[in-house]
């Protein structure tokens, strides 16, 4: 949860910001948000699911324009859903978090231990 602390206008996405994707938001950006993010909402963070639907694609939206259903609350300690097999694809971050706690990533340690296979974990600063 952030609170916008101040709103400037501009024309497009600013070129001295590094980013590795400017769509069409970026491209015809109007307005330049400074956040300030909320304290007390910490355990909340990665964990609360809410309905998005009728909100279009924006990224943000005042709290009290839209009514968003509460879906889910994750466990603390969830990590991700479990994507299947073939699409397995983990920071070392994760796949940390996933060992480290069995209980909120339940369902990864049912099903990669109900398999035999061989995991590959790459080094990817330095292979």
């Amino acid at each position: 949860m952030y609170e916008v602390k101040s709103i400037t206008p501009v024309t497009g996405f600013p070129d001295h910001y590094d980013v590795p994707f400017k769509g069409k938001a970026k491209v015809r950006s109007k307005y330049r948000y400074e956040l300030e993010k909320l304290v007390g909402f910490e355990d909340l963070e990665h964990r609360l699911v809410i309905q998005w639907e009728g909100v279009a694609q924006g990224w943000c939206v005042k709290i009290n324009t839209f009514n968003k259903e509460v879906v889910q609350l994750m466990p603390k300690g969830y990590v991700r859903d479990f994507p299947g097999y073939l699409e397995i694809d983990l920071s070392f971050r994760e796949l940390q978090g996933i060992v480290n706690d069995p209980n909120a990533n339940a369902i990864w340690h049912k099903m990669l231990s109900s398999v035999g296979a061989v995991y590959l974990i790459a080094d990817t600063k330095e292979g």
